[in-house]
Formats: structure tokens, sequence, C-alpha cells
């Protein structure tokens, strides 16, 4: 095995567990890979922390930006060609980063040698809508240096360059591309015998991030606290990381639940600090998924169908979700004053 195996490309703090299960499953240790952390500004305190927890330190810590104009595009990209040579050497290259036209073509750089593994780990949900691209009919492989052009002028280009695609999501088989489910074994592996189970609700910023109006805020907090008193056990009010503490703080006690504020991934706070819960619900937290795979099913996992309150335009693309969650068997319950 080469000095540097693997070289693997992280953005968020749950692409660097995800990452970290890749490495499990393939045997490699740390020790035979090259940690290169990519985050964006929201993202670079969290996943220093985590990178910090699971004692793994950086090739790279390089800030992202969203990109407004040509020249912060050449900046960043002259920063990831800085680390050409070194990930030149990989003979396996991950890839867990936003799937914007710039990591599209970082990694088409990296993989300019055809003979490369390269290795796709989750994006979330749009690893579905990624991987569906990748059945649909493909011009020849671009040259580096027109993905390169293509990235400056807004163009996206198909990530032709993927070999492996490693999700927790249960893909269908995309032709010349290996797909491998990620379990999360090793997370499960360290999570905590279960005492007293609670349940959890995993917030999401609705009002932040402007699905719904204040003025329906109040309402909203009342179907929750309906749904949450159907149960008598325990509930943890588990704050999204774009919540303010303040807001947070209000929600819960209005709900009457316990407040969390986790500094590394709901998976990994639920796995070392709680085990699994007895109940986890949501609106639409993808997060959702992951626990019923890291539970093993063990957990009941169900969303709290509040959309009628949503402003019209955001209403659709929950309901895709709901699609989704219904065909892993996680239940939608509706929700009403």
């Amino acid at each position: 095995m080469s000095a540097h195996h693997v070289t693997c490309l992280v953005s968020t703090p749950f692409q660097l567990l995800a990452t970290r299960e890749y490495l499990c499953k393939t045997k490699t240790p740390l020790s035979a890979s090259r940690i290169i952390a990519c985050p964006s500004v929201h993202n670079a305190s969290r996943l220093d922390h985590l990178l910090k927890v699971l004692k793994i330190q950086p090739s790279h810590f390089i800030l992202r930006r969203y990109f407004r104009n040509v020249s912060h595009k050449l900046t960043d990209a002259a920063r990831f060609a800085f680390m050409a040579p070194d990930i030149a050497r990989a003979e396996r290259v991950t890839v867990a980063l936003p799937t914007s036209h710039l990591d599209h073509w970082a990694a088409g750089l990296f993989a300019s040698r055809r003979d490369r593994d390269v290795v796709l780990v989750d994006d979330g949900t749009r690893t579905i809508s990624l991987v569906d691209s990748l059945r649909e009919p493909h011009p020849p492989p671009e040259s580096v240096l027109q993905q390169a052009r293509n990235f400056l002028l807004d163009r996206p280009a198909p990530p032709t360059f993927i070999s492996t695609v490693f999700s927790v999501f249960p893909l269908e088989p995309v032709p010349g591309v290996r797909i491998e489910q990620n379990l999360l074994d090793q997370l499960a592996s360290e999570t905590i015998p279960t005492h007293n189970a609670a349940n959890i609700f995993l917030s999401q910023p609705v009002l932040e991030w402007r699905r719904i109006g204040a003025a329906k805020e109040r309402e909203y907090l009342t179907r929750l606290s309906q749904q949450a008193r159907s149960s008598r056990d325990r509930w943890i009010y588990v704050a999204h990381p774009a919540e303010t503490r303040q807001n947070a703080a209000r929600r819960a006690k209005e709900l009457e639940m316990e407040l969390a504020f986790p500094d590394v991934p709901i998976e990994a706070w639920c796995a070392w600090n709680i085990g699994a819960p007895r109940r986890v619900a949501t609106i639409f937290s993808t997060a959702a998924f992951t626990l019923q795979i890291l539970f093993r099913h063990r957990s009941t996992v169900e969303m709290w169908d509040t959309t009628d309150l949503f402003h019209p335009q955001y209403r659709s693309g929950v309901h895709d979700i709901f699609r989704y969650a219904n065909s892993l068997g996680i239940d939608i319950v509706k929700t009403s004053a």
C-alpha cells in the first residue's frame, strides 16, 4: 500500500462520518489516507470540531466560498490546483463535496488518470438526483481544460469521473458504476446501550429559512405540541445548526421538551450520548433516513406533515421528501390545528 493510498475530500461533518465509514469498510487505515477538508464558511467550525473529536489531522483545511465572480472562482480553483500533485499520487480518491460545478471540475482534475478509482460519498439526498443523472447518456469525458472553462462559465459538467457511489440511500444500479450502501456499521458499533429511551424531535428552522411566515409559527408549534403529547415519554428537542440558541430554547420550552444543541452530526450525537431513541419525529429532516439505518429500525421514525402552513413554493419539495420517506417505510403523520 502506498504512503497515501486514499485521498479523501470532505466538506461537512456528516460527510466526514460517511468517509470514515468508507475507510472502515474497505479496511483502509487513516495512516494510509490523506484527509483534505474543504468546508464552506458555514460548516468550517463544526467540521474542525469533529476532526478533533475523531483525532483526525487533515493535510489541508481550505474554506470554500459562495462564488460571486470569476476572480473568486479563480482563487479557489488555484487552491485546488495547488493540492493536485499530492492527490495525483493517490490510488483512490473519495469525494464528499457539494455537487457544485467547482467540485465536479476539481474531482475531474484529480481523476485525470482514467485508472483512478473515484468514490462519491454521500451529499445528502442530492446524491439520489446525481446518481439518476449518471443513467443519462453522456458525451465523452471532457479534458481538464474544458472542465475548467465550463466551471468558469457556469456550465454544469456531468460527473462522468465517478466509478463508485457509497451512499446511505438504497440506489438503483447504474451501468459502469459500483453502488455500495453505507449501513453506518462503524457508528452502529459505537452506539451506547439504550436505557430509559427518549423520543427526539429533529427541528427544522422553518422560520429562519422562510418556509413559513412569522404569523404561522404559533399554529406550527401548537401542532407539534399536540403530536408530542400523544406520547407521555420524555422528549428531546434537537436544535438545528441554523437555529439561534435563543429561538431553539424558546421553542423547546413551548413544546415542553428538553433542549439539545449537538456539536456533532445528529447520528453521532445519538450514538454516543443517548443510544437508539424510542421515537424519532421531524418535519422533513433527511436525518430521519440515516437514523433509521443507524438504529436498524429499532426506533419508530415519522414525519409530521405541516406543509399546508408553508409558503406555496416550498410545498412540492417537501412532498417529494415525503414520497421518498414513504418508500422507506417512514410514516407521514398529518397534523391539524
